[in-house]
């Protein structure tokens, strides 16, 4: 048996790591934008189209009072709709 590369193999499953990514790093920039408060992607965790942040909360706050603007960017940005954040 022919020993392949394994890289070969490996690239089909390269979209699958993060899947929510490009969601997430879209998040990040439009928080900072409308809500002026810095959050890190490893604070966001998406599920069933619902975007979870953990932050402390005067900075959710921030977020909730802006969520509207956050979400229409987001499907402008990337054209994934979220019902809420929580």
């Amino acid at each position: 048996m022919a020993l392949s590369r394994i890289d070969a193999h490996i690239g089909k499953y390269e979209k699958i790591a993060i899947p929510d990514k490009e969601t997430r790093e879209a998040l990040v920039a439009l928080i900072e934008r409308f809500a002026q408060a810095e959050v890190p992607m490893s604070a966001i965790k998406i599920t069933r189209n619902t975007a979870q942040i953990r932050v402390s909360p005067v900075i959710k706050n921030q977020i909730l009072i802006n969520e509207k603007k956050i979400l229409e960017g987001l499907k402008l940005i990337t054209g994934k709709t979220l019902e809420e954040i929580i």
